[in-house]
């Protein structure tokens, strides 16, 4: 259960419906329009009812958990409407993306090239430019240690996170199957595949995702690991956003050997765990960094991302300066 934080009121509602709306808040900021959502909720009586909110630029909308309760309202049709609203800006957004989908590319595969770059922050680069360029929402990546084991070790958010490690947790989906098979799986919808992926499918369908598609990580005739994008529309990607999401996948294997040309680590194995590491650190700064704010993870996650860029430090560095100094970020909040 979370609470939808509206002004002073608060919306107790389902988990799932609360992220839908607060990713519609979102785009609705970013397009300076409003809009009136019918959020399910339930009344003092524990009867199902709805409450009307009006959504746009100037209008915060956050979430914050709630107690668990057995009466937690789930509304697939409510999810799929909100998620078509969604879908008619971003299809909006990318007929005016496409014709300078490419310009400043070069200098983008630049950045994540520079070997003094730490590992992890030459794979959030990938998949921030994977976002930024392309019609996906969110983007992940997973490779593989000397075992096969699959890692997840970078991902633009909590919802793609979620939706990678449900997937390894399973051995079913989209990047386990692109790094077994070594070839790209494309999935506009992933309704279509709930008999091969059942829990992965209710994972992306409880995210408010609908489509997937995984590029291979390949060094020399392996293949190491996986991009892999997620939608919140069925429309599927076009050429353009194919042929930047395989350079994406090629550029990530290129950053590891980049880095270990320079000397810094000597296997590939070695780098997957020194990147383990490195997210272990993260995800506990994450943590330290939402209890001391008193906000979501996904917001404290965002927050180290941004800090990272903005002081110029690794976001291995930002994060242990988190877990070690108590830093707060309290400028960028």
């Amino acid at each position: 259960m979370k609470n939808l934080v509206y002004g002073s009121e608060r919306v107790m509602t389902g988990d799932a419906i609360a992220d839908a709306v607060l990713a519609y808040s979102v785009v609705l900021a970013q397009n300076s329009t409003t809009d009136v959502v019918n959020v399910p909720t339930f009344d003092v009586d524990g009867l199902a009812t709805r409450m009307g909110l009006v959504l746009g630029p100037a209008i915060a909308v956050m979430t914050e958990p709630a107690p668990d309760d057995e009466l937690e309202p789930t509304d697939p049709a409510f999810i799929a409407d909100i998620t078509r609203r969604i879908n008619r800006f971003q299809r909006h957004a990318r007929t005016g993306q496409h014709p300078d989908q490419f310009d400043g590319f070069t200098a983008a595969l630049d950045e994540i090239l520079d070997p003094t770059l730490d590992v992890l922050d030459a794979l959030d680069r990938v998949i921030e430019i994977c976002t930024r360029c392309t019609s996906a929402s969110e983007a992940g990546i997973v490779l593989a240690d000397r075992s096969g084991t699959l890692h997840v070790i970078a991902s633009t958010s909590e919802r793609s996170s979620d939706a990678e490690e449900a997937q390894l947790g399973t051995d079913e989906g989209s990047c386990v199957d692109c790094y077994r098979t070594g070839n790209t799986i494309d999935v506009p919808d992933i309704s279509t595949h709930a008999s091969t992926w059942p829990t992965f499918t209710e994972t992306m369908r409880d995210r408010g995702l609908v489509g997937t598609f995984a590029e291979p990580i390949r060094l020399r005739t392996g293949t190491i690991g996986s991009l892999c994008v997620f939608a919140t529309h069925n429309q599927g990607h076009d050429d353009r956003d194919v042929a930047l999401i395989q350079m994406l996948a090629d550029a990530a294997s290129a950053a590891l050997v980049r880095q270990r040309d320079q000397g810094r680590l000597q296997t590939l194995d070695e780098q997957v765990h020194d990147a383990l590491d490195a997210r272990v650190t993260l995800e506990q700064a994450k943590g330290a960094l939402a209890h001391r704010q008193s906000i979501e993870v996904d917001e404290a996650f965002q927050l180290l991302r941004t800090g990272a860029r903005a002081t110029g430090r690794g976001l291995r560095e930002l994060a242990d300066d988190v877990i070690r100094r108590g830093e707060r970020l309290d400028g960028l909040v």
